[in-house]
Protein backbone atom coordinates (compact mmCIF):
# COMPACT_ATOMS: atom_id res chain seq x y z
CA UNK A 1 0.00 0.00 0.00
CA UNK A 2 1.00 3.46 -0.74
CA UNK A 3 1.93 5.21 2.09
CA UNK A 4 2.60 9.12 1.60
CA UNK A 5 -0.50 9.23 2.76
CA UNK A 6 0.77 9.26 6.04
CA UNK A 7 2.30 12.89 5.64
CA UNK A 8 -0.73 14.13 3.31
CA UNK A 9 -4.22 14.49 4.84
CA UNK A 10 -5.42 15.04 1.06
CA UNK A 11 -3.89 11.90 -0.12
CA UNK A 12 -5.36 9.76 2.90
CA UNK A 13 -8.48 11.53 1.90
CA UNK A 14 -8.47 10.10 -1.70
CA UNK A 15 -7.01 6.70 -0.88
CA UNK A 16 -9.88 6.34 1.79
CA UNK A 17 -13.03 7.57 -0.31
CA UNK A 18 -11.97 5.97 -3.84
CA UNK A 19 -11.38 2.48 -1.76
CA UNK A 20 -15.13 3.04 -0.23
CA UNK A 21 -16.55 3.78 -3.65
CA UNK A 22 -15.39 0.60 -5.24
CA UNK A 23 -16.83 -1.01 -2.50
CA UNK A 24 -14.19 -1.50 0.16
CA UNK A 25 -16.13 -2.01 4.07
CA UNK A 26 -15.07 0.28 6.24
CA UNK A 27 -14.36 -1.88 8.55
CA UNK A 28 -11.78 -3.36 6.48
CA UNK A 29 -9.94 -0.05 5.94
CA UNK A 30 -10.51 0.59 9.68
CA UNK A 31 -8.62 -2.83 10.68
CA UNK A 32 -5.84 -1.72 7.66
CA UNK A 33 -5.10 1.62 9.54
CA UNK A 34 -5.39 1.33 13.08
CA UNK A 35 -2.34 1.94 14.81
CA UNK A 36 -0.86 4.19 11.70
CA UNK A 37 0.96 7.01 12.80
CA UNK A 38 0.33 9.82 10.50
CA UNK A 39 1.46 13.79 10.23
CA UNK A 40 -1.17 16.03 8.78
CA UNK A 41 -1.66 19.85 8.95
CA UNK A 42 -4.52 21.66 9.19
CA UNK A 43 -6.28 25.10 10.43
CA UNK A 44 -6.70 25.41 14.26
CA UNK A 45 -10.07 26.18 14.61
CA UNK A 46 -11.44 25.10 18.20
CA UNK A 47 -9.43 24.40 21.30
CA UNK A 48 -11.56 22.71 24.55
CA UNK A 49 -8.31 22.09 26.69
CA UNK A 50 -9.34 22.90 30.10
CA UNK A 51 -11.98 19.48 30.14
CA UNK A 52 -11.39 15.97 30.95
CA UNK A 53 -11.07 14.92 27.72
CA UNK A 54 -9.11 17.35 26.05
CA UNK A 55 -10.04 18.05 22.21
CA UNK A 56 -8.88 20.49 19.14
CA UNK A 57 -10.50 21.19 15.88
CA UNK A 58 -7.92 21.09 12.80
CA UNK A 59 -10.21 22.49 9.94
CA UNK A 60 -8.91 21.56 6.56
CA UNK A 61 -10.77 23.30 3.39
CA UNK A 62 -14.72 22.05 3.36
CA UNK A 63 -15.01 19.72 0.85
CA UNK A 64 -17.57 17.55 -0.92
CA UNK A 65 -16.59 13.70 -0.59
CA UNK A 66 -17.65 11.02 -3.26
CA UNK A 67 -18.45 7.67 -1.75
CA UNK A 68 -20.26 7.00 -4.43
CA UNK A 69 -23.68 7.67 -2.83
CA UNK A 70 -25.77 10.44 -3.71
CA UNK A 71 -25.37 13.06 -2.35
CA UNK A 72 -21.56 13.62 -1.66
CA UNK A 73 -20.51 13.39 1.89
CA UNK A 74 -19.69 16.57 3.68
CA UNK A 75 -16.14 17.01 5.50
CA UNK A 76 -15.42 19.84 7.61
CA UNK A 77 -12.49 19.01 10.05
CA UNK A 78 -11.13 16.67 12.15
CA UNK A 79 -11.63 16.79 15.97
CA UNK A 80 -8.74 15.16 17.90
CA UNK A 81 -8.26 14.36 21.37
CA UNK A 82 -5.36 15.76 22.55
CA UNK A 83 -2.42 13.46 24.09
CA UNK A 84 -2.15 14.74 27.67
CA UNK A 85 1.75 15.84 27.45
CA UNK A 86 1.03 18.01 24.52
CA UNK A 87 -2.04 20.23 26.24
CA UNK A 88 0.44 23.28 26.96
CA UNK A 89 2.07 23.34 23.66
CA UNK A 90 -1.36 23.54 21.69
CA UNK A 91 -2.83 25.97 24.52
CA UNK A 92 0.12 28.50 23.01
CA UNK A 93 -1.34 27.90 19.38
CA UNK A 94 -3.33 31.25 18.19
CA UNK A 95 -6.76 30.03 16.66
CA UNK A 96 -6.61 29.92 13.53
CA UNK A 97 -2.85 29.35 13.77
CA UNK A 98 -1.35 26.44 10.71
CA UNK A 99 -0.29 23.88 12.48
CA UNK A 100 1.88 20.56 11.90
CA UNK A 101 0.25 17.48 14.03
CA UNK A 102 1.29 14.23 14.88
CA UNK A 103 -1.47 11.63 16.00
CA UNK A 104 -2.10 7.83 15.81
CA UNK A 105 -5.53 6.45 13.66
CA UNK A 106 -7.52 4.66 15.63
CA UNK A 107 -9.74 5.20 18.81
CA UNK A 108 -9.56 4.59 22.50
CA UNK A 109 -12.27 2.54 22.81
CA UNK A 110 -12.62 -0.86 20.72
CA UNK A 111 -16.29 -0.09 20.08
CA UNK A 112 -15.47 2.84 17.72
CA UNK A 113 -14.15 1.82 14.37
CA UNK A 114 -10.88 4.31 12.98
CA UNK A 115 -13.07 4.22 9.69
CA UNK A 116 -16.57 4.74 9.89
CA UNK A 117 -19.16 5.97 7.07
CA UNK A 118 -23.10 6.64 9.21
CA UNK A 119 -26.31 7.11 6.96
CA UNK A 120 -28.24 10.11 8.87
CA UNK A 121 -31.70 11.12 7.87
CA UNK A 122 -31.93 14.19 5.66
CA UNK A 123 -29.55 12.94 3.05
CA UNK A 124 -26.73 13.30 5.56
CA UNK A 125 -23.51 10.86 5.43
CA UNK A 126 -20.75 11.33 8.29
CA UNK A 127 -17.52 9.90 7.32
CA UNK A 128 -15.90 9.37 10.53
CA UNK A 129 -12.14 9.08 10.68
CA UNK A 130 -11.01 8.77 14.40
CA UNK A 131 -7.45 9.52 15.42
CA UNK A 132 -5.94 9.66 19.03
CA UNK A 133 -2.82 11.35 20.87
CA UNK A 134 -2.44 14.59 18.72
CA UNK A 135 0.64 16.67 19.42
CA UNK A 136 1.58 19.67 17.32
CA UNK A 137 4.68 19.18 15.77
Amino acid sequence: MESSWRNDFDRFLGVVTRRIRYGEAPSDLSEEFTGEKVRWAGTLRRKSLEFEAPTVHIGPPRTDLDLGDDPYAKFAGLTLPVADESIAAWDRLAIGAKVTFTATLGARMGIFPTIEVSHLPENLTLLSIRLIDAAPV
